[in-house]
């Protein structure tokens, strides 16, 4: 039914579809500074910051916005951030690439 070519987002839609319980939740309460740490630990942001060093971090704006947007105060405010988890299930599968 599905092959590597297959989008996730196919695959999660059929498992939400077929079987609406087997999607889980992962919740974690954490502080809202965290968050932005998490978010600068990401590859994606130190190549950005490397290959851009004069233009301004970018999550300094996000930070700002965020804030606003959730009515934080402050980095030491908490929130529960939440992101469904996944189990697929293959009978003999195949490594990607």
């Amino acid at each position: 039914m599905f092959d590597s070519e297959t989008p996730v987002w196919a695959i999660e839609e059929f498992i939400n579809l077929a079987h609406p319980s087997v999607c889980m939740r992962a919740l974690k309460r954490c502080l809202m500074g965290a968050q932005i740490g998490y978010l600068s630990s990401w590859s994606a942001y130190a190549t950005y910051r490397e290959q851009h060093p004069d233009l301004p971090d970018p999550l300094e704006k996000f930070k700002e916005s965020y804030k606003a947007a959730f009515h934080f105060t402050s980095d030491e405010e908490k929130a529960t951030l939440t992101w469904p988890l996944f189990v697929i299930l293959a009978k003999d599968p195949k490594p990607l690439g």
